[in-house]
């Protein structure tokens, strides 16, 4: 039972983070209209993935954190109109993606994360580059879907100029912001009692 409460308690814990960050973050970076809003929110999500899945090892640990955040964020349905609803699917189908898709990039920096750490970082970098690059490419497919279906707003009919900078200039912002943290975490706060157990 105990053993069981140790696990969960990491998932719980990064999924209410997450969904948190979604939900005041989020809410007013888009009140300010701070341009790259979903630039900046996308590392946290891949943040709290990789928190869960260093202390879990599990895949399924970060698919349910995602979860756990898209059914916060999914909470704000009681207070959006019916008829801007797109404003809460939206992003809780992008959490949903972004907690299937980015879950092999996660898994391979693990591997990597403490040898060799310039060489690796830069594939880590590129791993997860290409991650982010294909949920976009994802999210955007199902809002030209949901754009047929329903006629609400999609990003996936948005100027050739306007998509360059969601899959590629805001792709490679948030890989950075991750990769950020990742040096910071192995610098400062990873014990070497923590990176054997890695290694």
């Amino acid at each position: 039972m105990w053993k069981a409460i140790k696990i969960n308690t990491p998932v719980i814990y990064m999924g209410l983070t997450w969904g948190a960050s979604e939900l005041v973050l989020g809410y007013f970076l888009h009140m300010l209209k701070a341009p790259l809003t979903g630039s900046l929110l996308m590392p946290v999500g891949i943040i709290c993935m990789m928190s869960v899945y260093m202390k879990t090892g599990s895949r399924r640990a970060m698919v349910l954190t995602s979860v756990i955040a898209a059914t916060m964020k999914l909470l704000t349905i009681l207070i959006v109109p019916v008829s801007s609803f797109y404003l809460v699917v939206n992003p809780v189908v992008a959490i949903l993606l972004e907690g299937a898709v980015l879950v092999f990039p996660i898994t391979l920096l693990r591997k990597r994360l403490f040898n060799k750490m310039t060489y690796n970082m830069l594939l880590n970098f590129a791993s997860i580059s290409i991650g982010i690059f294909f949920y976009k490419i994802c999210f955007l497919s199902f809002q030209i879907l949901l754009k047929g279906e329903t006629g609400a707003p999609a990003l996936g009919m948005l100027s050739i100029s306007d998509n360059f900078s969601f899959l590629i200039t805001q792709t490679l912002i948030s890989a950075f912001l991750v990769i950020c943290y990742l040096i910071l975490y192995v610098k400062i706060t990873v014990s070497p009692v923590i990176k054997k157990t890695f290694n």
